[in-house]
């Protein structure tokens, strides 16, 4: 399976995300699935359990807090977010089937334990990658 997302694998934080994504040009819908997470009881590792899934056109987002505001998760517990960005075709916002199919590919993704094929931002809108993650800092 191909990698979902849009940018490069040296990281970035939510902002370049975004800029990168407008560079595009098409219409583009930020498909999202905000997740609780737990240490494995291993030590190796990290369980994501999803709280909510979001879907928001990219001209409706000026910033992170916009995605949190369509989401409803002020005051909630979640650690992660695990983004994708849909484009449309013809210059149209993907439909609600075909968003619906993109957040159950990402959710499968989370079933299967390979939440890396998706862009990761902690609650602090610094882009991760959980093989490669500090977990202590994620839970805090």
């Amino acid at each position: 399976m191909e990698k979902l997302s849009v940018v490069d694998d040296s990281g970035t934080d939510f902002e370049r995300f975004l800029s990168f994504a407008r560079k595009k040009g098409n219409a583009q819908c930020l498909c999202a699935v905000v997740c609780e997470a737990a240490l494995l009881e291993e030590g190796e590792g990290i369980s994501l359990k999803p709280v909510t899934c979001i879907d928001l056109p990219l001209n409706k987002i000026s910033g992170f807090q916009d995605v949190v505001n369509a989401g409803g998760l002020l005051g909630h517990d979640w650690e992660v977010m695990c983004i994708t960005m849909l484009e449309g075709i013809g210059g149209t916002i993907a439909t609600a089937i075909e968003t619906n199919k993109r957040l159950d590919v990402m959710l499968e993704f989370l079933r299967q334990g390979q939440a890396d094929r998706m862009v990761i931002f902690d609650r602090n809108q610094q882009h991760i990658r959980l093989s490669d993650y500090d977990y202590g800092r994620v839970l805090k």
